[in-house]
């Protein structure tokens, strides 16, 4: 596109907001940006004939606009020691390909370079970008994992910035907080919400026990996930096994956890304890929504009861702390979903929450 006297940020600016705002009329734009209606014209017609957006009357000022779901299409891999899964998506969150495996802790790398690039050659799809979802410490601005237990990562670990021999740029995300992109990505809720997993893997050799646990957290507010200082945010600690709760058989060691499958009592003192560590962490973060996905703990029961009983028990201030409980399943291919999102976050926002957009989607000529 030769801008003239379009400026860069401009371009970026009114797609990222299409993205984060279907329907979002030219006025509309205009307003919150502050540019020209005449601007915003003349960008929302090259954007159209660059197929971005769905095409329109370009004289019509009221006609909300959309962005073209499958200009763009991304693949997310959720990568655990137990399976692998891969999904590819449009903008929209419409899963069009899924594949999985089930290496058991495979070398993160070889899988990059090996199924995973296989996986992109026979998908059948044009895949512009991919997002991994990895459980540990992950560092995105340096493609690297700095650290994760699953994997018995200790020290830093570099990944590639690309893949396959067009060079696909790669991204990498925690998986809990993968879930949380789903939400943020393509249900497009910018508001104060915690997100809390806990997953029991089944053993396939052992029917009786668990192999692993899965469990994390992760808060996202208005638009962007808290990491922390050390992008350790999420990692959900056991307050039971401090020495002044253990009393009263609260706590419970993580080899009783795994073999607690067929130990009702077990499980259901676990999931108290999960209720009541995550309903005091949602109060501290006082969230607007709290998002759980538990499996393995409830027997399809709902569960929403006791981490009511505990939010009314831990809110300092009831009558103005108010949290929705929101009860969701872990489907098989959510978290791959949500690497997805990750990605389509950072090729439509991020680059416009800095001074100088430096867009992938959009290049500066």
């Amino acid at each position: 596109m030769a801008f003239g006297k379009t400026k860069y940020w401009q371009v970026c600016s009114i797609l990222k907001l299409i993205y984060q705002k279907p329907g979002i009329t030219r006025k509309e734009l205009s307003t919150l940006l502050c540019v020209d209606k005449a601007m915003i014209t003349h960008i929302i017609n090259y954007l159209t004939a660059d197929n971005w957006l769905t095409k329109q009357d370009q004289f019509a000022k009221k006609i909300p606009l959309f962005l073209n779901e499958n200009r763009l299409i991304v693949a997310g891999v959720e990568i655990q020691p137990e399976y692998q899964r891969f999904a590819v998506c449009n903008i929209k969150g419409t899963i069009l390909y899924q594949k999985e495996w089930n290496y058991q802790r495979p070398e993160i790398s070889d899988l990059l370079f090996g199924e995973i690039t296989n996986a992109i050659n026979e998908c059948g799809f044009d895949i512009f970008a991919v997002g991994l979802a990895i459980p540990g410490v992950c560092d995105n601005c340096n493609k690297r994992i700095i650290a994760s237990n699953p994997f018995g990562i200790k020290i830093p670990r570099e990944l590639p910035t690309t893949i396959g021999k067009k060079q696909i740029p790669l991204f990498i995300e925690n998986d809990t907080r993968c879930l949380g992109w789903n939400k943020v990505a393509f249900d497009k809720d910018f508001g104060n919400f915690l997100l809390m997993v806990y997953k029991c893997i089944e053993n396939p050799e052992k029917g009786g026990d668990y192999i692993r646990i899965s469990n994390g957290l992760s808060f996202f507010s208005k638009g962007n996930a808290w990491a922390g200082a050390h992008n350790c945010a999420g990692e959900i600690p056991d307050l039971f096994s401090i020495k002044e709760y253990v009393a009263e058989n609260n706590y419970i060691p993580y080899s009783e956890k795994l073999k607690m499958k067929d130990n009702a009592q077990t499980r259901a003192n676990v999931l108290k304890n999960v209720s009541i560590m995550t309903s005091y962490i949602s109060t501290l973060f006082d969230a607007d929504k709290l998002y759980s996905y538990i499996a393995g703990l409830s027997d399809g029961q709902d569960y929403t009861e006791l981490f009511k009983k505990y939010l009314e028990r831990f809110h300092y201030y009831p009558t103005v702390q108010k949290t929705e409980i929101i009860a969701e399943p872990l489907e098989a291919f959510t978290i791959a979903r949500g690497a997805c999102g990750f990605v389509f976050e950072n090729l439509f926002v991020h680059p416009c929450d800095r001074d100088i957009p430096q867009s992938l989607i959009i290049k500066a000529e």
